[in-house]
């Protein structure tokens, strides 16, 4: 699993390595108090609960961007079994936005989901993951939509321009992630394999091409690395 995420999406693995880390760090700082063997206890609990878990790629639930109002003007939705119709995605992501639009923070848990969220003058960018899901790997998932979608629109990141450029926010998303597997989180290469530059044109008909060529290349290569994981784990 930690080598699938490096090579696909390196900056994730180190923000995973950085949670463990202190996660052991705080195991070893534990007294000897009743209280701390309680903590102890319980920590040990959670890394079993969690080493028994099947490995998965797909880290992502959801993707959307709302207006000042709450109004919808994209998501996606990588999991069929996470609010299938319209009606409940509609639902969440308004209880999503009442919850989030004036609160100061970065992260929220709402209805078993971990989200992760950030605004720019009327838009609200939103990154859903399950209520185990690393945080810090949501983050970066978000902050490289973010900075990639603020390079397209020439750092004019507000629902007007938003909807004008919406075919490269599409392909914008569509390369950072696929079925809900990461596929990248550096801007710069987001940018590179969309064809996209703050001084160029919008995509021409032979550049899409190009890039549903290579998006399709890319997608094939992840899912042989899940299945050789899949393998390995079998074998052992």
């Amino acid at each position: 699993m930690a080598a699938a995420l490096l090579s696909v999406c390196p900056r994730a693995a180190v923000a995973t390595t950085v949670v463990y880390h202190h996660q052991a760090q705080d195991a070893i700082k534990l007294d000897s108090t009743p209280m701390d063997h309680e903590r102890l206890h319980r920590y040990k609990q959670d890394v079993n609960n969690n080493n028994n878990k099947e490995p998965s790629l797909f880290t992502v639930k959801a993707v959307f961007i709302l207006d000042n109002d709450g109004t919808r003007l994209l998501s996606k939705y990588y999991d069929p079994e996470l609010y299938p119709t319209m009606k409940e995605q509609k639902n969440f992501e308004k209880n999503v936005f009442n919850k989030t639009h004036k609160a100061d923070n970065e992260i929220a848990f709402l209805e078993g989901m971990t989200i992760v969220y950030k605004s720019s003058i009327d838009l609200f960018f939103y990154v859903v993951g399950s209520a185990q899901e690393n945080e810090l790997m949501l983050m970066s998932v978000l902050n490289c939509l973010f900075d990639s979608l603020s390079q397209i629109l020439r750092k004019n990141v507000e629902r007007r321009c938003l909807l004008d450029n919406m075919e490269g926010v599409f392909l914008v998303v569509d390369e950072i992630i696929d079925g809900g597997v990461i596929l990248e989180c550096d801007p710069q290469q987001v940018l590179q394999k969309v064809n996209y530059r703050a001084d160029e044109n919008p995509l021409s008909e032979q550049s899409v091409t190009q890039h549903i060529t290579e998006k399709l290349a890319l997608t094939s290569n992840v899912l042989q690395s899940a299945k050789e994981q899949i393998k390995w784990s079998i074998l052992k």
